[in-house]
């Protein structure tokens, strides 16, 4: 579980370049199926703020990370690769600073227990805060925390709470073909988790649309992505 409150300025979490990272005997889901993930996933966020229904919010400027507390040598590959991986699907240059100050998104690996004090909140284990001005639904800034409690919960978390950070704000039990997915113990990105983040930083997704007037676009642009999927071999319902 984690927990993520919105935009307080506030505070609150092209081509065809999907990777393959489908797992044994999964199948794209249907075209509705992913389209009701992305609802899910986009438009609410898991508590406070955004709870009962949000428009889009996104990034529109590079993010530039700042690693606090680093547990170790073995998870800078997974960063740097996971960083490569969201600057392809959002459009945006994501990259490390040397710095807290010339960053905009702090990510700190901490024990759980430090989290939850930090978080307010007795039950999560990783999780995030996004800030942004109210109106223009942008996000400017964010705090990640990532559990060093066991190499599988890093490697999970990282990859969930990076993505999540990027406006995907909810968890969801559609299915668990999903890193959004609280059950998940997955360590990579789904291709449907990939079509998400594609789908919410097309440019025909403008920050503040609300869910009505988003759904149709997003639904056209899932539709495209996931028949090119097809077209390239990647097996589906």
């Amino acid at each position: 579980m984690r927990a993520r409150s919105l935009l307080a300025g506030l505070v609150f979490a092209g081509g065809l370049i999907l990777a393959p990272v489908a797992q044994a005997n999964e199948l794209l889901p249907k075209t509705e199926e992913i389209v009701r993930l992305f609802h899910d996933v986009v438009f609410k966020t898991e508590s406070g703020f955004g709870s009962d229904g949000k428009p889009v919010v996104k990034w529109v400027s590079p993010i530039q990370i700042y690693v606090h507390q680093f547990p170790g040598a073995e998870y800078l590959t997974q960063l740097e690769a996971l960083m490569k991986q969201l600057s392809r699907l959002t459009g945006l240059p994501i990259t490390r600073v040397s710095t807290p100050t010339d960053a905009n998104l702090q990510l700190h690996f901490l024990p759980t227990s430090i989290i939850r004090e930090r978080m307010k909140a007795k039950n999560l284990n990783c999780g995030g805060k996004l800030r942004g001005k109210r109106g223009e639904w942008t996000i400017t800034s964010a705090d990640v925390y990532i559990s060093t409690e066991s190499p599988e919960r890093t490697e999970h978390c990282l990859v969930e709470e990076l993505a999540q950070i990027l406006g995907l704000t909810n968890d969801t039990r559609l299915t668990d073909m999903t890193i959004f997915n609280d059950q998940s113990k997955r360590m990579a990105l789904s291709i449907p988790d990939q079509i998400l983040i594609k789908t919410l930083y097309d440019p025909a997704l403008v920050p503040g649309m609300s869910s009505q007037q988003a759904e149709p676009v997003a639904r056209l642009i899932i539709t495209n992505l996931r028949q090119r999927l097809i077209d390239n071999g990647v097996p589906a319902n």
